[in-house]
């Protein structure tokens, strides 16, 4: 599925969550949109992606070597900034 499909899915599931909890929202909703979002390096990401396999012949293996490291960056940054300026609770 797409990235926006996915947030898409996931923002009334974190909102009705974080409501039964009695939690503030603010921060899992940024983080499972900064979780939607670093998923670039899937095919179904954007539409932009399987172009660009096709022209320049990438295969999967070549977009996980090329992104793992800023995902996890951006995964352990997004989760303590986050968490630090919105805490859930």
């Amino acid at each position: 599925m797409m990235n926006r499909s996915v947030a898409n899915i996931f923002t009334p599931i974190c909102i009705l969550t974080c409501k039964s909890l009695g939690c503030n929202p603010l921060g899992p909703l940024m983080l499972t949109v900064v979780g939607c979002l670093t998923a670039y390096m899937t095919p179904m990401a954007t539409p932009v992606v399987p172009m660009v396999k096709a022209t320049g012949g990438y295969n999967i293996k070549d977009l996980l070597k090329m992104g793992w490291l800023l995902a996890v960056i951006i995964c352990i940054i997004s989760v303590a900034w986050i968490m630090t300026i919105f805490p859930a609770y």
